[in-house]
This record gives structure tokens, C-alpha cells and sequence, in this order.
């Protein structure tokens, strides 16, 4: 996926569901995959492959209500592609370990501008 059209996918999801989806993990994919199709015309493997791109980078992200409450939660997964063309597989398909409890995506940056993204706060960078 080229740098404009990254771009263009958080944009239109930005638009279409704001910097948060409430709901279920699944449910919430399935709506940005939609959108992804009828509003870029992407298929489902390019949609999916669009957010499994945008939860790597950190740029979308699940929390489940759990966290909120300071329970540890599993993040969100990439899922395995639909079968090849004129294959028999079934489709885009969570990976074990996809979270079903209602909590909400949160996408683009955390509040306050920051990425929100786990890493190593407070740690010292080497020169």
C-alpha cells in the first residue's frame, strides 16, 4: 500500500466513524472494512490488509472495557487473508486469541496528540 493511499484509508475512517468506534472488536473491523470497500473500492483483502497495516503501525488500536478497568488485554490481530482466487477457503478469519468483549477502536492518535502506542516510556535513549 502506497504512503497516499494509507493515508487516504485512516482519512476516510476518520470521517466516516470519527477518532472512536464503540462496540465489539469484530463488529468494528467488519464496519471499517465496509467502508474501506465502498468508499476507496478496495476488496476485502486490500480493506483488511489496510487495517492489519494501521494496527501495526499503531495508527488504530482496540481497548476493551477491561482495560479501562486495569485488567491486561491481548491486542488487536491481524486476521488471515481469504483464500486465493477460485479457492474454497473461508474468508477472512480472526486468529485465535481475538477479542470479543465490547470495548471501543480508537483511531488516529491518543488524546493529546500522542500515539498512544505501548513502548518503553521513560526509558533513556543511547547515543
Amino acid at each position: 500500500m502506497t504512503e497516499r493511499s494509507y493515508q487516504d484509508a485512516v482519512q476516510v475512517l476518520k470521517d466516516r466513524l470519527g477518532s472512536r468506534w464503540e462496540g465489539v472488536e469484530t463488529e468494528g473491523r467488519d464496519e471499517m472494512v465496509s467502508i474501506l470497500k465502498n468508499q476507496l473500492g478496495y476488496d476485502g483483502r486490500e480493506a483488511n490488509d489496510a487495517i492489519d497495516e494501521m494496527i501495526q503501525s499503531g495508527t488504530l488500536r482496540y481497548h476493551t472495557n477491561a482495560a479501562r478497568a486495569g485488567e491486561a488485554v491481548p491486542p488487536a490481530v491481524p486476521v488471515v487473508g481469504a483464500a486465493p482466487s477460485g479457492g474454497t477457503g473461508m474468508g477472512a478469519m480472526p486468529l485465535a486469541g481475538m477479542v470479543a468483549a465490547p470495548g471501543h477502536w480508537q483511531i488516529g492518535p491518543g488524546e493529546g496528540g500522542d500515539p498512544d502506542v505501548p513502548g518503553r516510556a521513560g526509558q533513556v535513549q543511547p547515543h
